[in-house]
């Protein structure tokens, strides 16, 4: 399994769709209360449930991972179930936070973990592109900051996604995953 760590507008999602479309790899779908944005799609981007649902899964033990963030437009939680990882193959890609990281290496769940890596800059100047309210980019902004702290230590590999091509960026993770394998990290 491929884990893809980031922080806000660091290409994740753009690489993962890349991954999918171009070298057949499959998303690990997690969980979240936030508001759907334009272009999501419940079950494909992730699976969208109310507070009560999710509060409900967690004191059921349901997730092996989750976090919480306190937003400008409440509370929104994030989400991952352990059923997905003990389904999960070499083709899937999960998108996790630093602590998610933590969880599945806790849990000895094997996968290969990659940061992907551009500066606060150009993440500032993403979150505008995106759209993003000014408040709840700065407030992401300031979590990963304290979030990502000793990230390259964690990871296997750091991904540089600092003006390239996002094709040229999925190409280096295809690559190096399946070295990986083949090494059998």
């Amino acid at each position: 399994m491929i884990c893809i760590v980031g922080k806000s507008c660091s290409g994740k999602d753009s690489v993962t769709k890349e991954l999918i479309n171009y070298f057949g790899y499959s998303k690990l779908i997690t969980t979240t209360t936030r508001p759907i944005r334009p272009n999501e799609q419940d079950g494909v981007d992730y699976h969208f449930i109310s507070i009560e649902n999710f509060l409900n899964k967690l004191s059921q033990d349901y997730f092996l991972e989750f976090r919480f963030y306190e937003t400008k437009l409440g509370i929104w939680f994030y989400g991952s179930s352990f059923s997905s990882y003990q389904t999960a193959n070499n083709n899937t890609i999960a998108i996790l936070t630093p602590s998610g990281l933590k969880k599945l290496k806790e849990h000895d769940i094997n996968c290969t973990s990659f940061y992907i890596n551009v500066s606060d800059e150009t993440i500032k100047q993403r979150q505008i592109e995106r759209g993003d309210k000014l408040e709840e980019a700065e407030r992401r902004f300031n979590a990963d900051k304290l979030d990502f702290v000793g990230i390259n230590n964690m990871v296997d590999y750091v991904i540089d996604n600092e003006n390239r091509d996002i094709s040229e960026v999925a190409k280096e993770i295809d690559k190096l995953y399946k070295g990986s394998l083949k090494k059998g990290e």
